[in-house]
């Protein structure tokens, strides 16, 4: 350890802290009313205990390791997640979502007491003056959100855009579920959201190559078509957020939702990949898609073999299901590229997925479907 540990007085219980944000000089946590309740667990009750009496203390931590710990307190609320948190002159900034209990979707929740309480959820900004103590928090808007994040590249510093997820309404989702993504201008106070036809994950920035502004990239995050129960990634270019996807990614494999993502760099196999756009859609991943001659047949293996879907058969042994042949299929109009849709009708583009290595790249456009199986298949 490069110092060592800094302690925090007055935690004289278990308090649940499940995240903490840092500033140039501070480490920032949120000790709220949450409590772990080992006793209440072994006896078949909650192991967190909501203690809105405690209220809630916010501690900033010098990240030197000297310093006294300044502590502010404010009426209890909940929060699981920060977005960011820097320094503004003498005071400390920081947003997040929060929540009126220990919960992480909106509606009614049964508290301690067996009575149904309201649970609010909100986005906030806290604004504490280290010098005095003291603490202010801000509702920047009503709808509940979670999974907040920003550009990485400003961590503990001042940050202008950051995006969360929230629930349109319009899907049959599960609490704590979201398919809108909300994109929060903090200089303005305004949002802006993009409703989606999937259950997202948590949503990542990622800047393109040597890009310095802070919507010079793009939006990522794996999803969970609704209708289907299809694993995609989704890519929205942040420029021009909010706009439909510019790359819905099929994922061969289902992958669960889950609650966190990250990116990184790594070695060219391993970054994410880049987006250009043609003239034949919005866009394409480049290097994920080959265009094969007219009349051949690509098996979902990668093999191809001539002669359309009796050629596929006899070469890979599967079904026409797995080619794609103008000849067997007339109208479908898409015999040139390895997988048709009903709504694909003149190569890749708004409707048009392409197979790929890794799964069907489908270029975003207002007609678009999930891959449909060719007829008879």
């Amino acid at each position: 350890m490069a110092r060592p540990p800094a302690t925090v007085p007055g935690i004289d219980k278990a308090f649940m802290i499940h995240d903490f944000t840092i500033t140039e000089h501070y480490a920032l946590f949120v000790i709220g009313p949450g409590v772990l309740d080992v006793n209440a667990m072994l006896t078949g009750g909650s192991m967190l205990s909501w203690q809105p009496d405690l209220g809630i203390r916010i501690a900033l931590v010098p990240r030197s390791g000297d310093g006294p710990v300044t502590f502010a307190e404010l009426d209890p609320f909940w929060v699981w997640h920060f977005a960011n948190a820097y320094e503004d002159g003498g005071r400390v900034v920081a947003d997040f979502p929060s929540w009126s209990e220990l919960s992480m979707a909106a509606g009614d929740r049964r508290a301690a007491s067996g009575q149904r309480a309201p649970v609010r959820g909100q986005f906030s900004r806290v604004s504490i003056d280290p010098a005095r103590g003291a603490a202010t928090i801000t509702q920047v808007g009503e709808q509940a959100s979670e999974f907040p994040r920003i550009d990485d590249r400003l961590t503990g510093r001042r940050h202008r855009y950051l995006t969360v997820g929230a629930a349109s309404g319009q899907h049959d989702l599960a609490r704590g579920e979201h398919d809108r993504l909300m994109r929060w201008d903090m200089s303005t106070g305004q949002s802006q959201a993009w409703d989606t036809d999937a259950s997202i994950g948590e949503v990542i920035f990622v800047p393109r190559d040597g890009a310095a502004a802070e919507l010079d990239g793009y939006y990522m995050t794996l999803a969970r078509s609704v209708p289907d129960d299809r694993s995609w990634l989704y890519i929205w270019d942040a420029a021009d957020f909010p706009c439909p996807p510019v790359a819905k990614v099929a994922i061969s494999a289902t992958v669960p939702n889950g609650l966190h993502a990250s990116t990184g760099p790594g070695s060219p196999a391993a970054r994410p990949p880049a987006i250009r756009r043609g003239r034949r859609g919005p866009g394409r991943i480049r290097g994920w898609w080959r265009r094969w001659p007219p009349g051949t047949c690509r098996s979902l293996t990668g093999g191809r073999s001539a002669g359309g879907p009796a050629g596929c058969r006899r070469s890979t042994g599967r079904s026409p299901a797995s080619c794609c042949s103008p000849p067997r299929w007339p109208g479908w109009g898409c015999g040139t590229w390895p997988r048709c849709s009903p709504r694909c009708t003149s190569g890749p583009g708004p409707g048009c997925p392409m197979r790929t290595r890794t799964g069907t790249l489908t270029t975003a456009g207002s007609g678009w479907r999930p891959p449909s199986r060719a007829p008879g298949s």
